[in-house]
């Protein structure tokens, strides 16, 4: 309107003002060019203007409507509910969303090969066609049709379809398909379950009828009003259900005990406060004025709110079993008082090894209070060799289901120690099946240490007896030789008496000396052995240096004799023992080095030192003489055995070291490699201070 408007003022006035300023007719027609070319110019101007300004709107229109078809198509894709689109007069599927593909297994590829029968089971396709000839409805549901996916299984669906608009001269309809199998299974289940619960209602009818107590609902006041009440009430308190309901004859309340109706109240209200189920025992005075106790388990009933409605529960009569209750425990009282009565450990325990229980005694002989005896194993009581052989002894006894006795000796993770006689059995659960084992320990330290005592006199008298044999022999056979030396020569020195030689008769004077010195030495020696033990002095502390000084000097003589070297190690061990007792061992040992030397030696070699490492310390006298054969070491501390019959001494040297050293409670061997390599006399004071230190 605008344009139309300015160009009809062009129009009629242009020309007037062109008349006005120009006179000349040349002039006027060549303005008037001007002025036409002019009005086209603008007014293909003004059509570029609106035409851009039309291709700008119709761009703008085509982005929107591009945009709206994405929007939809995404919508169609990924819509969670299966959707296809088909061509009405075909049949066939032209698009397919992904809960289509996913749903029914096919991939787009395949939807798109496929007609809609494709998805019917073969006979249903007549039914289906004849739901389909409608086709003027914009809108169709259809439910019950059945579908076929590509795994073969068949659902039930709800198909709801739309005409879209025609495209490419085809009639379109795009179908969602509503799986309703599980929806028609939850309503087939539905109608199972109200068919089972009014099976259930039936069921408790019949089973509130026949329960040996009664069922109620009640409110929370003071007299327990009761609002249902089943018919085993009766049975119960002796009143009928109709007259306990609604308090029409007698309220509950009334019923309960006197002395158990506050405790009745203040247990139930706690309870019921927090929502809690709850049991609860009393007693009760039925219709005839018995006294009863009762069982009762009940629970609040509340609204969603959280208020209580009312209270329902279950009473039985447990008279008879409170009574046996208290007979039981009666009983178990008194088997209890027994077993904890018994003065010898007792227990009893599951067939997993679980202490289930054990009298007093028991916990004393363990030194452990009950609480950490229940329900420990021998895994926590005993050190772990010993509760394996427990456990072991255990299982056999289930196996055999015997008596069993042995016995052996326990020693607990304290280190307390004992001998003892274990006697165990099988007890049977209610099923007649082993339900444990029942155990009795009897103490026999005290005569293990008996037999202990008389097996080591038994020994120690079995080896006086060999002495005795040994000094029995050495009596007849090397006192005798003396005797029998005494006797020739004396007859000897007669014959030269009368001769009156008297030369010969100062031989035969020596050789009885001599014979008399020997038995003298043998006397002396014997008598000294058999004081050990019997006649000594008191143990003090000293230096092991200091005695083997001092020995060394007594021995100076035959060391000197012999051209021996001593070699002392420093720093020996103090010891606390028999000061002279413990010298008679130095000089025995060192005297017996010095004295069977190797006949090749010039100058012997004797080391007196102490092994510190060891527990006890091993004191040793070290030579570098003949040897002892393996044969012959152990025999050499017998009383009068000698390695050379010919050596000087009686042969009760080294017997005499061996009483000394077990005298002190240590013990004496000998060690060589053999003949001609030399000996090493070893023995053990276990009254050493390092010793008693470590």
């Amino acid at each position: 309107m605008v344009y139309l408007f300015a160009g009809f003022l062009w129009i009629l006035f242009s020309d007037l003002l062109l008349a006005v300023w120009i006179d000349d007719a040349d002039t006027m027609r060549i303005a008037q060019t001007y002025k036409g070319w002019f009005f086209i110019l603008v007014t293909a101007f003004l059509l570029f203007l609106l035409i851009k300004r039309s291709f700008k709107r119709l761009e703008k229109t085509r982005n929107n409507l591009n945009q709206t078809l994405k929007h939809y198509s995404y919508l169609f894709h990924h819509n969670p509910q299966p959707m296809w689109v088909y061509d009405f007069e075909s049949l066939d599927i032209l698009d397919a969303n992904r809960a289509a593909q996913k749903d029914y297994g096919y991939h787009s590829g395949e939807f798109l090969t496929m007609s809609m029968l494709d998805l019917i089971p073969a006979e249903d396709i007549p039914s289906f066609k004849e739901s389909l000839r409608e086709e003027g409805l914009e809108y169709q549901r259809i439910s019950g049709i059945r579908h076929q996916k590509s795994d073969g299984s068949i659902i039930e669906v709800e198909m709801i379809s739309h005409i879209l608009p025609e495209y490419q001269g085809r009639k379109c309809r795009m179908v969602i398909a509503n799986d309703i199998t599980t929806r028609k299974k939850a309503f087939e289940s539905l109608k199972k379950n109200e068919r089972a619960l009014k099976e259930s209602e039936r069921q408790l009818q019949t089973l509130l009828s026949n329960l040996p107590g009664m069922a109620y609902r009640c409110k929370n006041d003071l007299f327990w009003t009761m609002l249902f009440v089943s018919k085993g009430c009766e049975q119960v308190v002796g009143y009928k259900a109709e007259e306990l309901e609604n308090s029409s004859i007698i309220s509950y309340g009334k019923i309960i005990h006197p002395q158990d109706r506050k405790r009745v109240w203040r247990e139930v209200q706690n309870k019921v406060s927090t929502q809690r189920k709850y049991p609860i025992v009393y007693r009760i005075i039925t219709s005839k004025g018995e006294v009863r106790w009762v069982w009762e388990q009940a629970q609040g009933v509340f609204d969603e709110e959280g208020k209580l409605l009312f209270i329902e529960g279950f009473i039985t009569d447990i008279t008879h079993q409170r009574k046996t209750e208290k007979a039981l425990k009666h009983y178990g009282d008194f088997l209890r008082t027994i077993i904890d009565n018994i003065p010898f450990p007792m227990y009893y325990k599951d067939i997993q090894g679980k202490y289930m229980g054990c009298n007093k005694e028991f916990y004393r002989y363990l030194g452990k209070t009950k609480e950490e005896v229940i329900g420990k194993t021998v895994d926590d009581l005993l050190i772990p060799s010993q509760a394996a052989q427990s456990k072991a002894k255990d299982r056999e006894l289930l196996k055999t289901k015997e008596h069993q006795k042995y016995e052996t000796r326990i020693t607990f993770p304290d280190g307390k120690s004992m001998e003892v006689v274990l006697h165990k059995s099988v007890f049977l659960n209610e099923e007649g099946e082993p339900g444990g084992i029942i155990g009795v320990y009897f103490d026999i330290s005290d005569r293990v240490m008996a037999e202990n005592i008389i097996k080591k006199q038994v020994e120690e008298l079995e080896r006086i007896n060999a002495e005795l044999e040994r000094f029995t022999y050495t009596v007849s056979h090397d006192l005798r030789s003396p005797l029998v030396t005494i006797k020739g020569f004396l007859g000897m020195l007669r014959e030269d008496l009368e001769a009156g030689n008297f030369e010969q008769m100062e031989m035969d004077m020596q050789r009885i000396s001599n014979a008399t010195d020997k038995m003298h030495h043998l006397l002396e020696d014997l008598l000294q052995l058999s004081r050990i033990g019997r006649v000594g002095n008191p143990f003090t502390s000293f230096s092991m240096n200091g005695v083997v000084g001092e020995v060394l000097e007594y021995l100076d003589g035959i060391i000197r004799e012999n051209q021996c070297s001593i070699e002392v190690q420093t720093n020996l061990p103090v010891v606390f023992a028999d000061r002279s007792r413990i010298m008679e061992v130095l000089q025995n040992l060192i005297e017996n080095a010095v004295k069977f030397k190797a006949d090749h030696q010039i100058k012997p070699h004797i080391t007196i030192g102490c092994r510190r490492e060891l527990d006890p310390p091993v004191f040793y006298v070290q030579d570098n003489g003949i040897g002892i054969a393996p044969l012959y070491q152990k025999k050499i501390f017998g009383l009068f055995n000698k390695l050379d019959q010919a050596s000087r001494g009686t042969g009760i040297g080294l017997a005499l070291v061996q009483r000394i050293i077990e005298f002190h409670g240590g013990r004496v061997w000998v060690e060589s490699e053999g003949t001609g390599k030399g000996s090493r006399f070893c023995f053990t004071l276990p009254g050493s201070f390092e010793s008693l230190l470590i």
